[in-house]
């Protein structure tokens, strides 16, 4: 049976790319967009092992090493290793993971502080030493009491605008149609999706096709125009935004963080810093990523779910530029003063239990809803669309099915989970003095 396919964000394109490699002559189309605010549309993402969930690290270990060994993927892929700063409130995380590890029988990720960051220098790589001397650095910044340090030497960084920019042109080039165009609605006609209504296009007639809805953040608006039942509340792929900054490196901070590893702290009290992320330069760009993590959602009047909006000029991107110039200034100072060339709002479909839905409508038999990547599960690009293709044969990872078990509660990124709204939080970005002197210079400096 041939497939259309709603989105061409990384879950969309797995899908295609599965599709064609278990059969090469089996019709692919892509209907897509392209809003340049799905997280999809990332520049660099970080692939992990840990979890703090058995079954979701084994998966994301198997997931890893397609990004290490697949021809097509490791040319994307950079080894970076990962410094992780835990406060108190991630302690459970850190205790979790170490669970999790020996339950599949791997060492516990060796922790660090003051003394020990001086010994093992000089005992191990230089991508260690590396990543020890960034660690020192932090720990001179830092003087705050309980905070675990620890190293992830086999963490990496993918190229994310290339790894997409080029799985896409090889789909083409394979045979796969994409399309852009603007899904209105699905309209669903005695359990078959019929047709799928374009916004100022004709419908186009899908009824002998299976139809795979991978429309990101978008997903929960176009189920809900299609007048289809939404998932239970916890398994809604809520749309959810954050900031994520692109700086450019001149010649001297180009040198002065050469080699470091990518870094994330985790348990932070201060908003925007719990989650917040530096994604080192791994090309010849001279671009590096600094995440701040203060997520909220966009529910307007009259509607009873979220709706993704660029919000990259509105006064809430300049209250998060003041916390990424907080972030640096605390922990990598050197990026002081680099050009901002991007400054971007991007956007998830967030599911309370943070695990993805992946599994057929239940009032529809060629309907395929995979969504829900909640800002973790992009990495598994190499395989989810495996993962979408053996649920619309009904083959359902439990985790992922639409009426999960009760024990499913994952919560990976409990950082992600927001009631905040962009409305209110724009507003009082807005009325803050901070926040406007931030918002008037529109400065292109960090």
């Amino acid at each position: 049976m041939s497939s259309i396919i709603v989105g061409a964000g990384v879950f969309g394109l797995s899908i295609a790319w599965a599709i064609r490699k278990a059969n090469p002559s089996t019709p692919v189309s892509i209907l897509t967009y392209d809003h340049e605010t799905a997280a999809s549309y990332d520049k660099r993402k970080i692939i992990r092992d840990d979890y703090g969930n058995a079954k979701r690290m084994r998966q994301a270990i198997k997931v890893h090493q397609l990004w290490k060994d697949d021809l097509f993927f490791k040319r994307y892929y950079h080894p970076t290793g990962r410094v992780l700063m835990h406060h108190t409130p991630a302690f459970s995380r850190l205790k979790e993971i170490d669970e999790s590890r020996s339950e599949l029988g791997l060492p516990t990720r060796p922790r660090f502080d003051v003394k020990t960051v001086v010994e093992e220098f000089g005992s191990g790589s230089e991508k260690r030493d590396n990543a020890l001397r960034f660690m020192q650095g932090v720990m001179s910044r830092c003087d705050e009491d309980d905070i675990i340090y620890s190293y992830n030497e086999d963490d990496g960084v993918v190229e994310w605008d290339k790894f997409m920019a080029e799985l896409r042109q090889d789909l083409i080039q394979q045979g796969c149609k994409i399309q852009k165009a603007e899904v209105q609605k699905l309209v669903v006609h005695e359990g078959v999706v019929k047709s799928i209504q374009l916004v100022d296009e004709d419908a186009l007639d899908v009824r002998d096709r299976r139809v795979f809805l991978a429309a990101g953040a978008w997903t929960t608006k176009i189920l809900a125009q299609s007048d289809l039942r939404l998932p239970q509340p916890e398994r809604i792929p809520e749309a959810t935004g954050l900031f994520i900054f692109l700086l450019e490196l001149d010649d001297s901070q180009q040198t002065a963080v050469a080699g470091t590893p990518a870094f994330s702290v985790y348990g932070a009290n201060e908003a925007g810093e719990d989650g917040g992320e530096y994604l080192p330069q791994v090309n010849e760009d001279r671009i590096v990523k600094i995440c701040v993590v203060d997520p909220f959602k966009n529910t307007p009047v009259g509607y009873s779910y979220s709706l993704p909006k660029d919000c990259s000029k509105d006064p809430l991107a300049s209250k998060a530029l003041g916390k990424a110039r907080k972030f640096v200034k605390k922990y990598i100072p050197a990026l002081l003063g680099s050009r901002i060339v991007g400054t971007r709002s991007l956007w998830d479909g967030v599911t309370n239990s943070q695990a993805p839905l992946i599994d057929k409508h239940p009032q529809t038999n060629n309907l395929i809803i995979v969504a829900g990547g909640s800002y973790h599960s992009a990495k598994d690009g190499p395989e989810i669309g495996d993962r979408s293709v053996k649920a619309a044969d009904g083959d359902v990872d439990p985790d992922c099915a639409w009426e999960p078990s009760s024990s499913v509660i994952r919560k990976y990124h409990s950082h992600l989970m927001t009631d905040s709204d962009f409305q209110d939080l724009n507003q009082e970005a807005a009325d803050n003095s901070e926040v406007q002197e931030i918002h008037s210079e529109e400065s292109q400096y960090l």
